[in-house]
């Protein structure tokens, strides 16, 4: 009965024991399982904050680059309106460039054919002129010579008659009708007088003539040189 007795205390002893294990196990499973399940959690929140990480850091980058991307396409725009603007303004400048040189060459177009009409009707008055003016200085000039002839012939007639001259002297003669050689002397010096008289008054006709001439010269040398 005793052995029986120890044996069954054994038994119980052993199955107790096993029992402890099997409890231990199940602890120290437990324990592991709870510890792998904490690491899990642990890699897990540690994969999701990396994710969220790397999300967050795609996202700074897409909205970085598509502000870096708007930036570029509003400077390309502001190129394009600086580029079409100044294009605009060089095509007005060259429009305005060639409206004012077709105006110049207008200008100088019509004030030559000014000029060119100006000269035709100054040659044409000046050639008017120039024969208006020779004809009247042939004139004074066949009237000077016509005079100079007339008086020089009728004094060299006068003188060479001697009855013409007694003829002209008898208004001078005195009361009694005799005609002295003083009276002669006389009336041949008054015609002498007269002659030279009217001779200086030739001479004078001649130099206006010429210096009128001159005159017209010079005026038609300065009228030319313009």
């Amino acid at each position: 009965l005793f052995l029986s007795i120890l044996k069954w205390t054994t038994f119980q002893q052993l199955e107790a024991q096993i029992q402890a294990m099997k409890s231990d196990q199940t602890r120290i499973a437990e324990e592991e399982r709870r510890k792998t399940l904490n690491e899990e959690t642990k890699h897990a929140r540690a994969r999701a904050d990396y994710q969220d990480q790397l999300a967050r850091k795609r996202a700074e980058e897409e909205l970085a680059l598509k502000a870096r991307m708007q930036e570029e396409s509003l400077r390309k725009q502001e190129e394009s309106v600086k580029k079409q603007e100044a294009l605009r303004k060089a095509t007005i400048e060259h429009e305005l460039a060639l409206k004012h040189k077709y105006e110049l060459e207008k200008i100088e177009a019509e004030t030559r054919a000014r000029a060119k009409a100006a000269r035709e009707n100054r040659d044409v008055n000046l050639e008017q002129m120039k024969l208006h003016e020779e004809e009247n200085r042939k004139t004074v000039i066949e009237k000077i010579k016509t005079g100079g002839a007339v008086l020089g012939a009728g004094l060299q007639d006068f003188l060479s008659d001697k009855t013409k001259m007694t003829a002209a002297a008898s208004a001078y003669a005195s009361e009694d009708g005799v005609l002295t050689p003083e009276m002669i002397d006389r009336n041949t010096k008054d015609a002498v007088a007269q002659h030279k008289h009217k001779m200086e008054w030739l001479e004078k006709e001649q130099l206006a003539a010429r210096n009128k001439e001159i005159v017209f010269g010079t005026k038609l040398k300065r009228e030319t040189a313009v």
